[in-house]
């Protein structure tokens, strides 16, 4: 093949499939997670809380396992995980298996989509893909489809529900494994070798204990909770400070891409602890969540015209 090719029909079908599986394995769980929700105690919340949090992690603890090398390899293995959680939803009738696979849920559908990127980046080598008629026939049509599925089966059971998602999920598992061998990176390890990160993986701590308290308090008032979010904010600032202090990282982060950082992550952090501390009022919620996502869409648009005002400034080092 020659860099370039134009895409076939039936691959175009078959990435879309699995993209509106990466997409939407983020967001359909919920439906099956609110379900199980049986009254106002914190352990029927516990599922919905723990695959939040883990949503939000759970590429950080990838991270810690080193730097991935075969994408498509931890694309599947998420899929694989996720399906295998979404089947412990449907049958478990423990509350602590119930958790700890909304867990394994959440982590792995953080993995799949930023994973399978790297997949489309690898594959774009060769093929040419551009999102035009059958792309966007294919997305629809599987989303319809699925979300009708969801509708039909959210009127039995909760078990119902996720066995049609660990179904969703599958469909695009198989679909993937029928790409081109190219794709695949068969020689390919995981993972590149030594390169696990302790350091990761204590950020995957600090910030998973973090997410959950956030979470945790959006739905539940907890003298605990606060206390959480005290020691995950002492072990960051005590990982980042211990870095900085014992290693003295120099990196080749352009300074744009920090100060970037450090404005989004402000706004972001504003913004949360708004919406889960400071609002009680169900219309102001909806309201505050609307114009969170007016300004994520927005961000979208001004991103180059921004990131361009501060491209000018050197690269970040630490000393």
């Amino acid at each position: 093949m020659t860099n370039g090719q134009q895409l076939a029909t039936s691959e175009k079908i078959k990435q879309g499939i699995v993209f509106a599986v990466a997409k939407l394995i983020q967001i359909l769980p919920l439906i099956g997670l609110t379900m199980i929700h049986s009254g106002q105690s914190v352990a029927s919340y516990m599922p919905y809380i723990l695959f939040y949090t883990a949503l939000k992690t759970g590429l950080l603890f990838v991270n810690s396992l080193g730097h991935v090398q075969n994408s498509f390899k931890i694309t599947s293995i998420s899929m694989l995980l996720a399906a295998g959680a979404l089947l412990l939803l449907a049958i478990s009738p423990w509350l602590y298996l119930t958790d700890m696979a909304a867990f394994i849920l959440g982590a792995s559908a953080s993995v799949i989509m930023p994973t399978y990127e790297g997949v489309y980046y690898h594959e774009r080598v060769v093929w040419k893909w551009h999102l035009m008629g059958t792309e966007i026939k294919t997305l629809l049509a599987f989303s319809l489809i699925t979300v009708g599925l969801l509708t039909t089966a959210s009127h039995f059971s909760y078990r119902l529900v996720f066995i049609v998602i660990m179904l969703f999920v599958l469909i695009g598992f198989i679909g993937m494994q029928r790409f081109e061998p190219f794709v695949k990176q068969l020689d390919e390890s995981v993972f590149v070798e030594q390169t696990k990160s302790l350091n990761n993986l204590e950020l995957f701590v600090w910030a998973t204990a973090m997410a959950f308290a956030l979470r945790y308090l959006r739905l539940f008032e907890a003298k605990f909770v606060w206390l959480l979010i005290t020691v995950a904010v002492i072990g960051l600032v005590a990982l980042i400070l211990r870095v900085i202090i014992t290693r003295g990282t120099k990196t080749k982060m352009p300074g744009w891409l920090l100060v970037a950082a450090l404005i989004n992550g402000a706004f972001e952090t504003f913004l949360m602890l708004y919406i889960f501390v400071a609002i009680q009022n169900q219309s102001l919620m909806i309201g505050a969540y609307v114009t969170y996502g007016a300004g994520m869409i927005l961000a979208q648009v001004i991103r180059k015209s921004v990131q361009g005002r501060f491209s000018k400034l050197s690269d970040w080092q630490i000393l």
